[in-house]
């Protein structure tokens, strides 16, 4: 092991994301997630417009997990958003369960 490397956890989390418009070919949503660096995602579909997205992924930091997924799903997905993100029940608490500035439903 290197001195000063940080160790790689893994995260087990859901992103709950609004697309900005309706995509109605999944195969289209899986290239551009795998495109983007998604590749680890499952994807679910529900009502028009919202998927859930959940990650296994390794990372140095919670917020380093979120942030590669936030930010790789924003870029997959023009216009989309992150609505929620819902930590695994084992994941450690470092993953809080909504953005900041957001309320539970």
């Amino acid at each position: 092991m290197l001195v000063g490397a940080a160790a790689r956890l893994e995260f087990e989390f859901t992103l709950q994301v609004e697309l900005a418009e309706h995509d109605p070919l999944m195969e289209s949503l899986l290239q551009r997630l795998d495109d983007t660096g998604c590749s680890d995602a499952l994807v679910g579909a529900g009502a028009t417009c919202f998927v859930e997205l959940q990650f296994i992924t390794s990372a140095t930091t919670a917020e380093e997990a979120l942030q590669g997924a936030s930010v790789a799903v924003e870029r997959a997905f023009q216009g989309a958003r992150v609505t929620r993100i819902v930590p695994a029940p084992d994941t450690p608490s470092a993953i809080d369960s909504e953005r900041p500035g957001k309320t539970s439903p």
